[in-house]
Parts: structure tokens; sequence; C-alpha cells
């Protein structure tokens, strides 16, 4: 059996990709945000649209600034196209509108074709190594593409692979898809079709299906809060160890009011991904460290329903 579940259900690893609020909400808040500024306000988000605030990660020496991207139902993929533009620019750059909304559908693509042995994988690969490369080439930095994408190795002769999941465990990409699959009452064939459309949440499969297709590790975080903070915790290292040799792309699992809910009033399963960059938490100073009557909450032992007591 596997360690972790996959199935939308499961608490420990639900990993739904939509937010509530939609596009016409995001673009609401943006416009919020830039009244706010003009106007000498605060408010939560930069105009690049980071938190202002930087949260510590349970039991690691790490902090973490997030970036949200737009809740149209591919935050999943826009999260993840975030991240990896950081990893291969080595900028966060401005990412308009439509350049991350052409990455996203290109992941989410390639996703798919991972996950159903399409021979679409090579020129969905094609099409991000292009993305980044014309990128560098534009700002002369002369950054080589750094990711070593499995164009050719997840589908041979019609067979797929078997997919990494973390710390050496594997599954079929059939089991993937099967187990959602079934939680919807749908087919393995009707739910790909659907996962392919603009919009449509990603969660758990698609997340693994890239961090083999892109041969890097991603680390999933949960958020979580004590002593009316908030901090995070590692939940998932997909691709870890094998791909560690590639810097990993952090994404965090949120309520999707998360900055504006209060502590301790946020959903207890996300519903929201958003674009994590880590810092080094000693760098950043010990306040933003959980105190130590948070942690005595969060020791391996502890059940998962404590983090919301």
């Amino acid at each position: 059996t596997l360690r972790l579940s996959l199935r939308p259900g499961s608490r420990a690893r639900r990993f739904p990709g939509r937010a509530m609020r939609g596009a016409r909400g995001v673009r609401v808040a943006l416009l919020c945000v830039l009244l706010e500024a003009r106007l000498g306000l605060s408010s939560p988000l930069d105009s690049r649209g980071f938190l202002r605030e930087v949260y510590p990660v349970h039991e690691l020496p790490l902090s973490m600034r997030v970036r949200q991207v737009p809740g149209d139902g591919n935050c999943l993929f826009n999260a993840l196209s975030v991240a990896l533009h950081y990893a291969e620019t080595g900028q966060h750059g401005a990412n308009s509108l439509p350049e991350l909304r052409n990455l996203s559908g290109t992941m989410r693509q390639l996703a798919v074709d991972v996950l159903t042995g399409s021979r679409n994988i090579s020129a969905s690969v094609a099409k991000i190594e292009e993305h980044f490369r014309d990128i560098n080439a534009a700002s002369g930095s002369g950054r080589k593409l750094r990711t070593r994408a499995a164009s050719g190795g997840l589908c041979l002769g019609g067979r797929r692979r078997r997919l990494y999941l973390e710390h050496g465990q594997r599954v079929s990409p059939e089991h993937l898809v099967q187990s959602v699959a079934e939680t919807y009452d749908t087919s393995c064939d009707v739910y790909c079709q659907r996962m392919r459309q603009d919009g449509k949440w990603g969660g758990g499969p698609e997340i693994v299906a890239l961090s083999n297709a892109l041969r890097r590790p991603i680390h999933v975080y949960e958020l979580l809060s004590a002593d009316s903070r908030f901090f995070m915790r590692l939940i998932a290292r997909f691709g870890s160890p094998k791909f560690d040799d590639l810097e990993a792309l952090h994404i965090l699992s949120a309520d999707s009011r998360f900055p504006s809910v209060r502590p301790g009033d946020q959903s207890l399963t996300g519903n929201h991904f958003l674009a994590l960059f880590p810092c080094e938490g000693e760098a950043q100073g010990d306040h933003l460290r959980p105190p130590n009557a948070v942690l005595e909450q969060f020791k391996p032992d502890a059940g998962p329903s404590k983090a919301q007591t």
C-alpha cells in the first residue's frame, strides 16, 4: 500500500487545485492592492503578488515567502509555473496573465500526457523548454535550461513506466488516476479528458506526473496555526530524493481566504495552491520560528486534528 493517500477525501494528502474566489475575485483583489498602495494603506500583498509576511516551517530551518496566483481553477498549474519560472530564470518577473496562462496550460497538458502515456509528451516538454530558453535569451543572462525533462522516458512503445513518488516508492499512472476517478464515480478516461480542460482542479496525480516529467522534486506544504499565528508544515516530498540534484519546487495547499482569514479559522483542508520560495529561517531571525508552545503541539506522535485546536 502507498504511504500517502492521493484521494481527495484524505485530510493528510488532500490536494484540491482550485480556489473558491474565482478569476473575478483575484482581479478585484489585485485592484485593491493597487488602490491601497496609492492611498498609503497596508496590504498583505505587494505589487507582484507576494505576501508581505514571511512564514516559518515546522521542524525545518526555513521560512517561506508566499506568492499568490489566480484562483481560476488552474491554481495548481499556476503555482508550479511561477515556481518553475524562478527556478529556471533566477528571477521572479512580472508573470503577466497571458504568459502565466500559456505556461500553466502547457503544464496541465504535460501532466495529463504523462498520466495517459500520450506520445505528445515530447511536444509539451519542448514547449516548456522553448518558453524558458526565450526568456533567458531575451534577458541576456546566458542562463542554461536546468530542467532535464523526461521527454521520452515515460512512455515507451505505448507502455507507461511506474512513476516515482518519494523515498523509493513507485506507482503506476493507472493506479494514480484510478484512485481519484473512483472518488468522482467516473472512469479513468473521462477523468483525464476533463483534466485537459481549462479550469479543472488538479491535485496529487498531476503533481506526481509533473515531478517525474520535469525530473524535479515538488514539495507540498500545509497551513497550520497556533497561538494566533500561521506557520507551515512539509507534508510531501514528491520526487525526493531521486531528483534532488535539481532545486525543488515548493507549493502551499491552503484555505483560499488565506491570509485574510484569522489563524485558527481556516479550513482544515486546502482549496487553493500558492507558490512558495524558501529563505533560511536563521537569516530571518528567531521571531519567525514557532514558539515552543506551538512546537509541542506538532510532535511526530501528535494527531493531525490538533493542528486546528
